[in-house]
């Protein structure tokens, strides 16, 4: 790896696809969230028989959210990331944080969307977390 930093154009190149897939999860999770879980007339909808069709996965989100799975597996994901190093598990582990943050399992998903995060940038950048064998460390005696 070159000590040069990285130029703005590269680094724009690596960071915009990451923005647009955020704002995509974060969207999905906002319009779950405010068009089938907080409206109470859906709520009121799938207490009633026979219920709709999409009252089974609401409720299945629901229940997840009330249970902290999101917070949970993020931060499940996110500890392997940084253990494994597998790029794959850091992209659950964000998407998973993402979503957990919005759909009320924000402590937890924090965590695993920070983990899955520090993976990427080091994968992205080629940073190792380690010291470089190659600058000499402090002032040499000489």
């Amino acid at each position: 790896m070159s000590d040069a930093p990285i130029s703005r154009r590269a680094l724009l190149a690596v960071i915009r696809p990451w923005v647009a897939g955020g704002l995509v999860v974060l969207a999905l999770a906002l319009a779950v969230r405010f068009g089938a879980i907080e409206p109470r007339g859906i709520g009121i909808a799938c207490l009633g028989e026979p219920a709709p069709w999409w009252c089974g996965p609401r409720d299945l989100v629901v229940a997840i959210s009330s249970g902290g799975g999101w917070g949970v597996a993020s931060l499940g994901f996110g500890m392997l990331a940084l253990i494994t190093g597998w790029r794959p598990l850091a992209v659950i582990a964000c998407v998973l944080g993402l979503w957990g943050v919005v759909l009320y399992n924000a402590g937890a998903a924090a965590f695993g969307l920070l983990f899955g995060l520090l993976r990427l940038v080091r994968a992205d950048t080629g940073l190792t977390g380690g010291p470089d064998t190659q600058r000499p460390q402090g002032r040499q005696q000489g």
